[in-house]
């Protein structure tokens, strides 16, 4: 079967993690993604690397699979003259490049859209490509801290609490291909092609859309923890020092716990009558709770919330997910095999189409796989393609 996105091509310059990712969604629904790199490879192959590959990062196989690989050198005339090239029958381009090194490589929308004005362009930046940070350097972490992302979750010392995962990169990678989609659903109903704006501030702020209504006009004290954590709505640490989280969101659920944990005496307690009260008075059920949680193991506690039907989970440990009866049953993860590494199990398309299937995963690439590949269907002759590599513009 047809994928939805069959026929498109897309030359992703992009680096490290945000962006990556987006090229692997629209590459998940058929795209024939061209992931351009340096001689020297993305700088995500060799972030975060782990055994059993030196140099070679887990997360770059993940956001890179699907993709063919092609190292072009854009330092060099030729390279940029073969990107243009490339760029005339492209339908998509995106790049994470800094603002002003785009014009210097060649790739700024201006030069782009001058060779193929039906183009969908997306130069992806940290912070917007207005305003005092434009031109800065900007990753992930540093967007959490200008965004009030950290600002919001602190430690008891007042120290900001980090999210523990790359929350606004891969949020990026959904949200951008989102918009891809959309302009291309205007080109086809006008022909244009058209630059798309968007940013890791642009998707810290929507992450947050919820929190930041809510914190506006109140100022927390230095020390104050997660806005979230209340009594009703947090972990707690377990006999076997694992730990469960509820969620306790109305009266019914709030009584089931009640119930659940042998504390009937608090339903009728007037203090605790309502979501309001709960939370003037969290400190207090803070300190019933902690001690009735430990008196179970996190595996008891969470078959006790089934029981009482409590929205309520035994936290896992990252290792653990993998084969979780619950994410096998929804096939949430897949297996690659990932050239001399094995059988890699990685996340899944996190949906599934009810009249679309025939999904089929290839490996990340190794650096400049392609290279040939992509020239010759570009039209080049083998004579050329020589040329190009003696001289350093591709490999």
């Amino acid at each position: 079967m047809t994928l939805p996105l069959a026929g498109l091509r897309v030359l992703d310059l992009t680096q490290v993690f945000a962006m990556p990712g987006a090229g692997m969604y629209l590459a998940d629904q058929g795209a024939d993604v061209i992931k351009i790199e340096p001689p020297t490879g993305d700088t995500g192959r060799s972030v975060f690397t782990m055994a059993p590959i030196k140099n070679e990062s887990r997360a770059f196989w993940v956001l890179n699979r699907n993709k063919r690989s092609v190292v072009i050198d854009l330092q060099k005339p030729a390279g940029r003259a073969l990107i243009h090239r490339m760029a005339r029958d492209a339908d998509v381009f995106i790049h994470t490049q800094r603002i002003g090194t785009d014009k210097k490589l060649g790739i700024d929308y201006e030069t782009i859209r001058g060779i193929n004005p039906r183009i969908i362009y997306v130069g992806f930046t940290a912070y917007g490509k207005q305003g005092p940070l434009a031109k800065l350097r900007g990753y992930d972490l540093l967007v959490q801290g200008l965004s009030g992302m950290s600002g919001r979750r602190r430690m008891p010392n007042g120290k900001p609490r980090l999210s523990g995962i790359w929350a606004i990169d891969l949020a990026a990678s959904v949200i951008v291909p989102y918009a891809i989609v959309l302009a291309l659903r205007h080109r086809d109903a006008t022909g244009e092609g058209q630059q798309i704006d968007s940013s890791l501030l642009h998707t810290a702020v929507a992450l947050q859309m919820v929190d930041l209504v809510r914190v506006q006009g109140h100022t927390d004290p230095p020390g104050s923890t997660d806005a979230l954590a209340q009594a009703t709505y947090g972990s707690y640490e377990c006999a076997d020092g694992e730990y469960v989280q509820v969620a306790i969101a109305s009266d019914v659920e709030w009584r089931n716990l009640c119930r659940a944990t042998g504390q009937e005496p608090l339903i009728d307690d007037p203090r605790y009558k309502d979501n309001a009260g709960r939370l003037e008075n969290s400190d207090d059920l803070w300190g019933i709770f902690t001690d009735i949680f430990k008196s179970r193991t996190a595996k008891a506690w969470s078959e006790i919330f089934v029981q009482h039907d409590v929205p309520g989970i035994h936290v896992l440990p990252p290792q653990e997910v993998f084969e979780h009866p619950q994410a096998l049953a929804n096939d949430v993860f897949l297996d690659i095999d990932q050239p001399g590494i094995g059988r890699t199990r990685m996340s899944n398309i996190p949906f599934r189409f009810e009249k679309i299937g025939g999904h089929r995963f290839t490996p990340a690439p190794a650096l400049g796989q392609h290279t040939d590949e992509v020239l010759r269907e570009m039209g080049l002759e083998a004579a050329e393609i020589a040329s190009l590599r003696d001289n350093g513009v591709i490999k």
